[in-house]
């Protein structure tokens, strides 16, 4: 068990690893994958959040973002809902019961990329909104 306890505290605690966040937006136009910013091997994601810069979109059926990388548009979030009301205060909203894959150090230099995808009559207005990731980087 100390063992354990050693290995966790040297990967994420004095063993040189700092906290990085970046930033990237998503608009009502980006219905192909956006490239956000790029992420080095050994990153570790610890946290993902979207904000909205304006309204909720007013998409007939439903609106939503997803943020992956090139081999997998949904690898960190997979279709959040940016129509419903979860987002319309203008406040930043969390994500973590969405996110996945974070934790976890990545094996390659990854893409992060984002998604905008809507059904039922399109948007007039909403968003853009603000992808915020954060990962723990080798010093």
């Amino acid at each position: 068990m100390a063992q354990s306890i050693a290995s966790t505290y040297d990967e994420f605690g004095r063993a040189g690893r700092k906290p990085v966040k970046y930033f990237g937006s998503v608009a009502r136009s980006d219905t192909t994958a956006k490239e956000l910013f790029r992420l080095s091997a050994g990153d570790i994601p610890i946290g993902l959040k979207v904000q909205p810069m304006g309204a909720a979109s007013d998409a007939g059926t439903n609106a939503r973002i997803s943020v992956g990388s090139t081999s997998n548009v949904a690898y960190f979030l997979a279709g959040f809902d940016v129509k419903g009301t979860t987002l319309t205060g203008g406040g930043l909203q969390s994500v973590p019961s969405s996110a996945a894959n974070l934790y976890v150090p990545l094996a390659f230099d990854t893409i992060v990329e984002a998604t905008y995808a809507e059904a039922g009559t399109a948007s007039t207005s909403g968003g853009p909104w603000i992808i915020e990731f954060e990962v723990l980087r080798d010093v």
